[in-house]
This record gives structure tokens, sequence and C-alpha cells, in this order.
């Protein structure tokens, strides 16, 4: 099977969709606190000595809420235009970057629009989540891939809702009041994210990882001395509130050395809601290694 480069952690339908084109993944791991693709830049050429034919990069990513700068860019580029790999960009997230922190595409780098597939939706850009519509653009062939493929996937959403997102893309392109929600949008992500980390960081043993974009907040808890799904647990059973374990966003592994001691929070609420969250999780911390 041909090989695609892949991100640790990953937005979980990446690896089982690589397998069942049959593919082979190569596995680069990203840490905190940055989650950067630069402190690894060494590995990650090595990893493209084998020839991938696909990478994907997700920016802003989840779950870590990382955004890709334009140095960790260029040096996707630069692989991509020398080993002949194609690019899937998933800029879902495009709409929601902190403190100013810019969305760049790859897709505008010299060499990569004829070689980048870039995916977006409605759920996130237009906070549409139920419509299920989404879109690709690309290169006319890759495009036609895709499309061959996916017509005996799911085929398509209803024709209303396409029109419906179809008219607000051309509204967002065309006026100003999308994007002030989007950017209001943001800024309470932002807050958000503020205000649960600063509630997180609280409780003896976990470091909270700021989000430069995103619906997401990662959180490290190994200072408890619990995994994830222990973690996890006990914020349902004590706290009344629901998390994700981080081993989800990583491959299995067989004797994996550690556990996972990563949980991940949806900023993507009300104001209301994360004060509530923050409310509930004063008083009290995780009995030690529960």
């Amino acid at each position: 099977g041909k090989k695609v480069f892949l991100l640790e952690p990953f937005f979980p339908w990446y690896l089982p969709d690589v397998s069942l084109a049959g593919g082979e993944p190569i596995l680069i791991k990203l840490r905190p606190p940055s989650f950067s693709l630069i402190p690894f830049e060494s590995e990650i050429r090595q990893a493209f000595q084998q020839r991938p034919r696909v990478v994907v990069v997700n920016t802003p990513h989840n779950p870590t809420g990382h955004v890709l700068s334009a140095a960790e860019l260029e040096l996707i580029a630069e692989l991509c235009r020398k080993h002949d790999t194609i690019a899937v960009s998933d800029e879902a997230y495009e709409s929601q970057t902190f403190g100013g922190t810019p969305h760049l595409r790859l897709v505008d780098l010299p060499g990569m629009a004829e070689r980048t597939l870039t995916l977006g939706t409605s759920s996130k850009l237009l906070s549409l989540t139920g419509w299920r519509v989404g879109w690709l653009t690309g290169p006319a062939d890759l495009v036609a891939a895709v499309r061959t493929m996916h017509s005996y996937a799911s085929f398509c959403p209803p024709t209303p809702l396409q029109v419906g997102v179809a008219e607000a893309l051309v509204e967002l392109a065309d006026g100003t009041e999308g994007r002030a929600e989007n950017e209001r949008i943001a800024q309470l992500m932002e807050g958000n994210a503020i205000l649960l980390a600063d509630a997180l960081v609280r409780i003896k043993g976990v470091t909270a990882y700021p989000p430069q974009g995103g619906y997401f907040l990662v959180a490290d808890i190994s200072g408890t001395g619990m995994d994830d799904m222990a973690f996890c647990r006990w914020l349902i059973e004590e706290k009344s509130i629901n998390a994700v374990p981080m081993s989800l966003f990583y491959a299995p592994r067989a004797g994996r050395d550690a556990p996972c001691t990563e949980v991940r929070f949806a900023i993507c609420k009300e104001r209301a809601t994360i004060e509530q969250a923050v409310a509930q999780l004063e008083g009290g911390a995780p009995p030690a290694g529960a």
C-alpha cells in the first residue's frame, strides 16, 4: 500500500480512512507545550525519505489547537515538492484563530496548488453543525478522484442545504456581517480557553496548554497519577463534566510504554456553560492514582 504521512495526535477519522484505502501510515508524534513541527524537523525529513504518497495536515489543529506557522507550512511544502507528495490540508477551523495568529494556507505556497486538496466545512465556518455540508477544492484530477469515491460512500447531503450553504459562503465573501460574527465567535472561544485553563491548573497535578485556535483545549494530567481514561471518569462522576481521553487521538500500539495522560476539553460553548464548568471544578482534586 501507498504510505500516508500523519502527525499525532490526529483527528480519529484519519487513521481508519488510511487503512480503508489500503494505505500504510507514517507517524510523527508532536509534543507539548507547543505541538510545533519545528522541533521535529529532522524526524519529519527522515520520514519523507519513505516517499509518502500523501501527507495530511490540519490547521488549526484538532485536538491541540496549534496553528501552523509559515515556517512549518514551508517545511511541508518543500518536502511535498521534493518527493512529489500530494497534500490534504484539513482547514475545518480556519475562522477560529486567537490572539492575532493568522490562518495560512498550504495551497498558497509555491508549487502546492497543483498538489493540494483543501477541506472546509459549514459545521465550523458557518456554525451549521447539523447540516453536514463540507467542501473540497484542488486540481481537477484530484477532485475528480475524490468525487468518484464519495459517490459510493455518502453521495451528498440534501440539495436545499447545499444551496443554503452556497448562498451563505457568497455572503461571507462579499459582506462584513459574517466575518464580524466569526470574529466574535473566535473571541468567545479564546476567552473560554483562558477561563477553563485557569480553572484546570488550580487542580493539583494538571497543566493546560492554551490553544492558538480551534474548538479545543488540551490538558496534561500526569501529575494527578491518573491516566486519561481514569481522569475523564472522575470528571464525569465527581464534577459532571465531560472531556475526551486523548488516547483516542493516537494510533493504537501494542505494549505502549506509558499510559496517555492528556485530555481534550471543548471550548465551543456559550460563556455561561464554561463558567458553570469552572464553578464545578472548584473544590476537590482527584485522588492520587485513582
